[in-house]
């Protein structure tokens, strides 16, 4: 397995692609190693669990992970970024650690994301570390859901935690694609509000992230932080206008 990854990864270095990392954990079918890697409240039934970032062995092994990609990759800038979870406010499906108040899980994530900034620029300063959201942005989810959070409140929370410890440069990744094929034509995805509190961001009101990020209270050194679009349509049988605005999009 390593060895195809380690050919693919050099490949896109070679062509000048830059190369992502996107740092995601689900059931490995093994208790011992699911002890060391998920987090001890996870779902192992959802589609990616919340690393262990509760204890200082699973830390370590975080560490350990990011420093396996970072030594070999990121001195020659094979790697330029490393995102870590999966579009992580739907907690439930893509960053599971079971039910938590938005405080609990911003700290065990920030922990993680932490963990993964510091061992990344001990390799090289250029990697750029980023967390993942999806397209929900506000849309006034109940505060005792516990299972998925508003991606505004999310980052707020974020951005709070990181700073009273020590601030460090992270990212945002957006996944900003339409939740409905009929509306994957920014201009017919008539939900989409270009206006702070918007319930969802996506290509159509994009400038609501961009706006958000300029806030001096999200920026760092007085800059405001990387923001990249990630991900892909996830629509089979995509009519020729849809794949040519995927590429677009992409």
């Amino acid at each position: 397995y390593f060895g195809s990854l380690n050919t693919m990864i050099k490949n896109y270095a070679e062509k000048d692609i830059d190369v992502t990392v996107v740092f995601v954990v689900s059931d490995t079918g093994n208790d011992a190693l699911n002890r060391v890697l998920i987090h001890k409240d996870a779902d192992l039934d959802s589609t990616f669990c919340a690393y262990n970032t509760s204890d200082r062995q699973g830390l370590m092994y975080l560490r350990a992970i990011t420093e396996f990609f970072a030594s070999r990759y990121c001195k020659n800038n094979e790697i330029t970024r490393f995102i870590f979870g999966d579009q992580v406010g739907n907690s439930k499906d893509n960053y599971n650690m079971g039910n938590k108040t938005l405080v609990n899980f911003v700290s065990s994530y920030a922990n993680g994301l932490r963990t993964v900034y510091n061992a990344a620029k001990s390799y090289s300063p250029y990697v750029n570390i980023y967390t993942f959201i999806d397209s929900n942005w506000n849309s006034g989810l109940p505060y005792d859901l516990y299972i998925r959070y508003d991606n505004k409140e999310f980052l707020d929370s974020l951005n709070s935690y990181i700073g009273s410890m020590g601030n460090i440069d992270w990212g945002l990744a957006h996944n900003p694609y339409p939740n409905y094929k009929e509306d994957y034509f920014s201009y017919k995805d008539t939900e989409l509000i270009d206006e702070y509190f918007a319930d969802r961001v996506g290509f159509k009101n994009i400038g609501v992230i961009v706006n958000y990020l300029k806030s001096t209270a999200l920026s760092y050194n007085n800059t405001s932080r990387d923001y990249i679009i990630i991900e892909k349509s996830v629509f089979a049988n995509m009519s020729e206008q849809e794949i040519t605005a995927d590429y677009v999009y992409n």
